[in-house]
């Protein structure tokens, strides 16, 4: 029984099973699971306590029943590509703490754009990436999700280094630290987009 409960936790209820790259598969249900997390109330708390939760479950589930799979890190274990994914996702969750918090509102933030930075579109990006409106929530769930493959696939760096133990920690924590990568990039990329916007003119700081 342990052993079964185990194996539906680490592949993910059969995800791990799918024919097609199997991690794949694993990374858009964390997409889809953060991107309905966004839309609930106190969604950034949610959004950091999940994979840890789940970070903490896989590992169990792996000490527990690893000897039972064909290799070390056999492919139909898609639990770390699941946490890394929504690891992630962590950039977001600075946007939804303002929110929630109080800090900041969307009418606040529409006001404040509207008033400082009408004619720089390129300001509107950087705060629309982080807080999640409507309308740029899918395209950071979609770069954010692009950047996690990115590193999970070629594993560069820490990555890899952390991928050739091939021990039980390491099957989840090279996806952990993808995920941390990821959302470095994503948050970098923003940051330097707004610099760029600066140097070039377009933006304007009262």
């Amino acid at each position: 029984m342990i052993i079964f409960f185990s194996k539906c936790v680490l592949t993910v209820f059969g995800l791990g099973f799918f024919p097609f790259a199997p991690g794949t598969v694993a990374s858009l249900a964390g997409i889809v699971i953060g991107g309905l997390l966004i839309t609930l109330e106190y969604g950034y708390l949610y959004l950091i306590i999940l994979p840890l939760l789940f970070w903490w479950l896989g590992t169990i589930c792996l000490k527990a029943s690893i000897s039972s799979f064909a290799s070390n890190d056999p492919s139909e274990v898609v639990i770390d590509e699941l946490v890394g994914q929504l690891v992630a996702l962590w950039p977001l969750t600075l946007g939804l703490f303002a929110i929630e918090s109080g800090l900041l509102t969307n009418d606040t933030i529409l006001l404040f754009l509207a008033q400082n930075h009408h004619s720089n579109p390129l300001f509107q990006n950087l705060i629309s990436y982080l807080i999640p409106l409507d309308k740029y929530l899918f395209l950071s769930l979609l770069s954010l999700f692009l950047l996690f493959r990115f590193f999970d696939i070629k594993k560069p760096f820490w990555v890899g280094r952390i991928d050739r133990q091939k021990t039980t920690n390491s099957i989840m924590l090279d996806d952990i630290v993808a995920g941390l990568f990821a959302g470095a990039v994503f948050l970098t990329f923003i940051f330097l987009f707004y610099v760029l916007s600066l140097f070039s003119g377009l933006a304007i700081i009262d």
